[in-house]
């Protein structure tokens, strides 16, 4: 019997998974605890008769105050739910869903809404606001486009606070922050994130049910009183595709429109969203746009994916999400032209299970890799692994583009120029935000100088497949191997090796001497080329151990992550003693 071959966890994206995993696990370095653990919900639901015991999670005020109208319908035997919510200041909204009621009297249907509001303002006079929609039956529940009817109060809404002091409306079906402190730390947080971008005057585009609270509080942000109070954001641009949530949104940017100012507040279907935006977008195709969105417990609509991948303006997104499910699905989409530049998660509902986080994506930098290592050593595999993950890296290999040429009836000699130049076309390529990967031995560190001069890359990642010393023979064996396996077809893409076994061994024997495996602290430019370099990174590994399997996952994460987050996710890596390659680090 054999044993079954576990799913390799970098297989697909499996990869995203992995990360996110490992950084939740990272509860001492990515993680912001709450304060307060219990009775910190601002927000409640309970159907009546209400369950027992009442959730400790609710503030002990709105959960006082759902007790005082089970009491009340005990003896009017009318109401199907209540939901009460506190605001920052201390005032109370309630809404109760009453099951209609058949009577040939209307105005005696209506008896109860005196006798309701009377009551409940005699024992909580913080109460802002009573208003309540009808349930026709048991078995539905209430559609948000429902109409609610007020009962008491000046209008169906109350007024909310957004952690840097403006007041928006907020409607008994459009409620979403259900945890003020945890609001407050990400505000905080995104707030650092965002002052980045102070003095440029981007486009800030919000979306999601947070629209008012992030508009407001983010378009608001100036960046001193030395310059005049300016603003970060030159614009906001707000899209939404619930009606509640947009009506809401509306009379907030009006009521604001001072602090605020060229402001947009787009209510389009999840299929027209991105058609609007693109029109708004267009006239603005040289300003930079920042994206702060929620994902929601569904995530986002695909074809927004879409459009933030392609829209080359967009330099970062902040996602606020309160599903880790719907959160890496739409990371495996993300990856695809962004990276992780930081993360938090926050106690989001404590004491249970369910936490929310921050992540912020930017542009992934211009980056190229360089596997180093003989022919056969795995370098192909490797990259052809990476490019299976993530699709969006651009794959040169050597051996095929010469292979090409030699099956069009091209001399050596001239096969060789031009590989060479095909080589410089495609380091000199106008995407400016490319991965790359050149598949070639990449063993003479003057070439591989020439590789970054031409590419002029922000971030270089050299992966030394460095065979341990001592196996000679084994590292030549395999080699040996590789080649046969290739050459055996007639097909092969080691077009320049000799054919005979003895020439093909000295070949290898001549190529594992001339290799220049770089170190870390070998890795400095000349002072003049150190412009064109940018960072550079080490990473070596023995390529005839499992460190393979690590190997890949350390590439994925430079390619994914900023520092910060490597550093963390490689110090917890190595706490629970995963395989590891070596790697190291310089600036050019």
């Amino acid at each position: 019997m054999t044993r079954k071959k576990m799913k390799d966890p970098t297989d697909d994206c499996c990869w995203v998974d992995k990360l996110f995993a490992l950084m939740f696990e990272c509860s001492d370095e990515l993680h912001v605890p709450s304060e307060n653990l219990e009775n910190y919900r601002n927000k409640i639901t309970y159907g009546l008769p209400l369950p027992e015991p009442l959730s400790p999670l609710a503030q002990q005020r709105i959960n006082a105050v759902c007790q005082t109208v089970a009491q009340w319908n005990n003896a009017w035997d009318m109401l199907r739910e209540v939901m009460v919510k506190a605001t920052r200041d201390g005032g109370l909204l309630v809404r109760v869903t009453v099951q209609l009621i058949i009577s040939p009297d209307r105005s005696q249907s209506d008896d109860w809404k005196e006798a309701f509001v009377k009551h409940m303002l005699s024992i909580h006079p913080a109460i802002k606001c009573i208003c309540y929609n009808v349930a026709v039956s048991k078995a539905r529940p209430i559609p948000k486009e429902h109409p609610v009817h007020l009962l008491y109060g000046p209008h169906p809404y109350v007024m909310e606070t957004t952690p840097n002091g403006l007041q928006y409306q907020i409607g008994p079906d459009t409620f979403s922050e259900v945890n003020h402190e945890v609001e407050r730390l990400q505000y905080d947080q995104a707030v650092v994130w965002l002052q980045e971008f102070a003095g440029k005057e981007p486009i800030l585009l919000v979306s999601g049910r947070d629209v008012s609270s992030f508009g407001l509080g983010f378009g608001s942000l100036d960046y001193g009183h030395r310059n005049g109070g300016r603003k970060i954001f030159s614009r906001v641009l707000a899209v939404q595709h619930c009606p509640l949530v947009h009506a809401d949104c509306v009379a907030n940017f009006r009521r604001h429109r001072k602090q605020v100012a060229n402001a947009t507040v787009m209510h389009r279907s999840k299929i027209d969203m991105v058609d609007a935006i693109k029109e708004y977008m267009e006239p603005r195709q040289h300003q930079a746009v920042v994206c702060v969105l929620t994902g929601g417990r569904k995530g986002l609509v695909p074809s927004y994916v879409e459009y933030l991948l392609e829209s080359k303006n967009v330099r970062c997104i902040i996602y606020n999400s309160c599903s880790t499910k719907s959160l890496v699905r739409d990371m495996k989409h993300f990856m695809r032209g962004f990276m992780i530049d930081d993360f938090k998660s926050y106690d989001f509902l404590p004491g249970t299970g369910y936490t929310a986080s921050l992540t912020r994506l930017v542009r992934r930098p211009r980056t190229l890799i360089l596997p180093i290592g003989p022919a056969g050593i795995g370098k192909s595999s490797l990259a052809k692994r990476l490019v299976n993950r993530l699709p969006s890296i651009q794959w040169w290999e050597r051996d095929a583009v010469f292979h090409c040429l030699r099956e069009k009836g091209l001399g050596l000699n001239k096969a060789r120029q031009l590989v060479h130049a095909n080589l410089l076309e495609f380091l000199r390529q106008q995407d400016k935000e490319a991965a790359m990967i050149v598949d070639s031995t990449n063993g003479n560190a003057d070439a591989r100088k020439l590789s970054m001069a031409e590419a002029r890359p922000d971030r270089t990642a050299c992966i030394a497949l460095k065979p341990p010393t001592g196996q000679k023979e084994r590292v030549l064996e395999l080699l040996m191997k590789q080649t046969r396996n290739r050459l055996g077809d007639n097909e092969s893409k080691h077009p320049s090796f000799p054919n005979t076994v003895e020439e093909q061994r000295r070949k290898h024997i001549k190529i594992l001497e001339g290799i220049e495996y770089p170190l870390s602290t070998a890795m400095q430019n000349n002072d003049d080329e150190s412009h064109i370099a940018g960072e550079v990174v080490v990473l070596s590994c023995d390529p005839l151990s499992e460190e393979m399997d690590a190997l890949l996952f350390e590439v994925l994460l430079e390619l994914s992550a900023g520092d910060h987050l490597r550093r963390t996710i490689r110090s917890k890596l190595l706490k629970t003693k995963c395989p590891q390659t070596v790697h190291g680090r310089s600036q050019a």
